[in-house]
């Protein structure tokens, strides 16, 4: 059903309305199926990669100040995949840059859309198991970023309470609950 929509669409121009580092603001052009003739924006953003450490019955999460929501937020390691690099190799970067984790296995849970009404913008998800604790090696907007060990049976808890908020977050959460289930 979804391609028979697609078909309907044409699309008769595209143009960047906006760019900066890691992001664009696309205008694109539309003929409907009612024959209107409508402009849309699309946010371009590079892919980005989360990922699940988890060490027994523990996973471990950052506490990081948002500068959008000018709070701190309890997150899971994530990162944009620089130009060129794997999902894998970003996972591995992302998770030692932020945490000091290193970890020995890596599973890929599966990827999603962020925001599908307005970008194609991806994140994928990895399991990080195995781990090995070390220094963190952090940007500098991420100063202050703390690690945080939970267990698993409370996080439930964490999501329930809205001591996690991230959508993105809860996305890898939710597919790595899938994976338990298997």
């Amino acid at each position: 059903m979804a391609g028979k929509i697609k078909k309907r669409w044409k699309k008769i121009s595209s143009e960047v309305d906006f760019e900066r580092t890691h992001l664009k603001l696309i205008k694109e052009k539309f003929i409907l199926p009612n024959g209107e003739t409508k402009d849309f924006h699309k946010l371009k953003k590079d892919d980005f990669v989360v990922i699940i450490p988890k060490d027994k019955e523990f996973i471990y999460l950052i506490n990081s100040f948002r500068w959008a929501i000018e709070k701190e937020s309890l997150e899971l390691s994530a990162g944009f995949i620089e130009k060129g690099e794997s999902l894998l190799t970003a996972a591995k970067r992302e998770l030692k840059e932020e945490t000091g984790i290193t970890a020995k296995k890596f599973t890929y849970l599966g990827w999603y859309y962020v925001w599908i009404g307005m970008s194609d913008i991806k994140g994928h998800t990895f399991l990080a198991e195995d781990l090995v604790f070390g220094r963190q090696n952090l940007e500098n907007e991420e100063f202050g970023m703390k690690v945080k060990k939970i267990k698993l049976s409370e996080l439930n808890d964490f999501v329930r309470k809205g001591r996690i908020k991230n959508g993105t977050i809860l996305n890898s959460l939710y597919l790595y609950s899938l994976r338990k289930k298997d």
